[in-house]
Parts: C-alpha cells; sequence; structure tokens
C-alpha cells in the first residue's frame, strides 16, 4: 500500500469512527491486504489521533495465529481520545454494534524500546507502574469476521476503553485466579479470570506485546496503556443499560448506555 493510499484509508476509517458508522468508500487500493499495510493505516491513523496512548495485543498463541490466518502476533494502537474514567456514559449513537471485553490493563512507567533480543517477563514487569481493571468496548466500522490484516487497519475493532482504580500494589496479586463476573442490568453474562487469556495470562500477552512490536511504534512508552486480552469472552451488548464489571478486590468498573 502507497503512502498515499494509507492516508486515504485513515482518513475514511477516522470519519467512520467519529461517526459510528462503517466506513464508506473504503475498497480497491484503500483494502489493506497485508499486516504490513494495515500497520501503515495505523501510523497514519496514530498521526491523526496525537499518537498512541495505548496497544492491544491479538494472535499471542499459535492457535489463535491460525485462525486468523497470520504468521505472527499483532498489535493495535489505542488513543486517548478513546479512553475514559469508570464511571462511563456514553450517549445513543456512540458504537455500531458494541460489544464488551473485561481486561486486566497494565500502565508502563518506563519505555520498552524495541530490540532484537528477546524481553523476558521479569524485565516487562519491571516496565509496569500500575495495574487497571478494564472493559474495552468493541466497535468495528469494517464489519465482524473480515481478513485480519483489514481489521487491523481498523485498530482491531477498539471502541472505547473504560478504565477502573488505579491499583499500585498489584505485583503481589494471583490474576490467573482473579474472578470477574459481567453484568449487564443485574443480569450475569459472562465470568472469567486471568487464566483465561491464552498463553498464561496477562504477564505473557505483556511479553509478546515488547516482543512483537509494530514497526512503526518508535516502542512502547512510560505511560501508555497495554490491554492482555478478554477474560470473558466478547459478548455483545444487544438491549443492556447498566454495565458493571467486578474483578474482586480491584473493584468494578461501570458504564451506562443511553
Amino acid at each position: 500500500m502507497t503512502p498515499q493510499n494509507a492516508d486515504k484509508a485513515a482518513d475514511l476509517l477516522v470519519a467512520a469512527r467519529k461517526q459510528a458508522r462503517q466506513a464508506q468508500g473504503l475498497d480497491g487500493a484503500l483494502i489493506a491486504n497485508t499486516i504490513d499495510d494495515a500497520y501503515a493505516v495505523n501510523a497514519a491513523i496514530a498521526r491523526r489521533n496525537g499518537g498512541p496512548s495505548g496497544w492491544k495485543i491479538m494472535a499471542i498463541v499459535p492457535s489463535q495465529r491460525e485462525a486468523l490466518k497470520i504468521d505472527r502476533p499483532i498489535a493495535a494502537p489505542l488513543f486517548k481520545s478513546y479512553m475514559t474514567e469508570s464511571p462511563a456514559k456514553f450517549p445513543a449513537g456512540t458504537f455500531i454494534q458494541p460489544m464488551l471485553e473485561c481486561e486486566f490493563d497494565y500502565v508502563l512507567g518506563k519505555d520498552l524500546p524495541a530490540r532484537s533480543q528477546p524481553y523476558t517477563a521479569e524485565e516487562v514487569l519491571a516496565a509496569v507502574d500500575i495495574l487497571r481493571p478494564a472493559i474495552e468496548v468493541v466497535d468495528s466500522r469494517v464489519g465482524r469476521g473480515k481478513p485480519t490484516p483489514l481489521m487491523l487497519s481498523d485498530c482491531f475493532a477498539n471502541g472505547f476503553l473504560v478504565l477502573g482504580k488505579v491499583c499500585k500494589d498489584w505485583r503481589g496479586l494471583d490474576l490467573l485466579n482473579q474472578k470477574i463476573s459481567l453484568k449487564v442490568d443485574g443480569r450475569e453474562i459472562a465470568t472469567g479470570s486471568g487464566n483465561s487469556i491464552p498463553g498464561g495470562g496477562p504477564v505473557h500477552a505483556l511479553t509478546t506485546l515488547a516482543n512483537n512490536q509494530p514497526p512503526w511504534a518508535g516502542g512502547l512508552k512510560a505511560g501508555q496503556v497495554v490491554t492482555t486480552g478478554s477474560c470473558t469472552g466478547m459478548p455483545p451488548l444487544s438491549n443492556g443499560k447498566d454495565v458493571v464489571a467486578d474483578f474482586g478486590s480491584l473493584g468494578d468498573v461501570r458504564i451506562s448506555f443511553a
């Protein structure tokens, strides 16, 4: 994909996200057909959003990569303008077809520059400052079930990230067995724990990102948020209004949808 076409694709995806609609005119030479194409579009989108404020990592384990028909883990940028604190309220028309992911999010306190020697889990955790429970509202502007490069170009359907309270004393927590309950209008629709994340839980996801950074990222930066994957699947929000994700001792994350 040429730089000019990456810019055009980025403009279409940015407009679709702002207007909560499917991207129009995204076809032909503007379609990302490879991971490198998608990263070129991501970089262009990032330039329009003040640079990445975080990352979401996908395809951590071989079975996921096989399902997505790719050969490596991939990561999509998150932006400050699409992050907010719990409790969050979203007016009608904010999303197209939202789905919910309950996650453990790490916030970096130190840079992790890209390097040829793989990072160890210990090195990566030493760069983490705080932990926050979160709900990622997933919402695609290109449609569900599309080829992976196209979905990645759309920031892999990131809609909004809603962050719970700050946890500074997280190092002694057993996140693998930290139970999570997701309720909509008081009805439990999903449960899970850190053990639900393929490959070994949140720490493995974070380490995978450190060792598979998008080439355009310029390294992982202090202050960036890293989502480590859904612990509760990705249930759709069909009719509900009030969402509560209970993370036990880490508190809860709340969203109200109009």
